[in-house]
């Protein structure tokens, strides 16, 4: 009964850790598109390779970010389960 407690309190860590990330990642992306898209109009946008330049930076940034992030995590910081 101690392994499987063991095992449930590291996936509990594992899962705050992500809920935390998450949470992080969305606020960030609402407040860098809030802060540069909110009231433009269509003649004052900026574009990156034909994209809004407050998608790029709201958006495909912070999700690259995210994703070097959760790699770099994955495979050198997470604990295994070791058996």
């Amino acid at each position: 009964m101690d392994k499987k407690s063991s095992h449930y309190e590291l996936c509990l860590k594992e899962f705050k850790i992500c809920g935390i990330l998450t949470m992080a990642y969305i606020l960030i992306c609402c407040l860098l598109c809030g802060i540069f898209g909110y009231g433009l109009s269509g003649t004052e946008a900026t574009f990156i390779l034909g994209i809004p330049a407050w998608a790029v930076i709201g958006v495909f940034i912070p999700w690259i970010i995210m994703v070097v992030i959760t790699t770099i995590y994955g495979l050198f910081i997470m604990e295994g389960d070791e058996e």
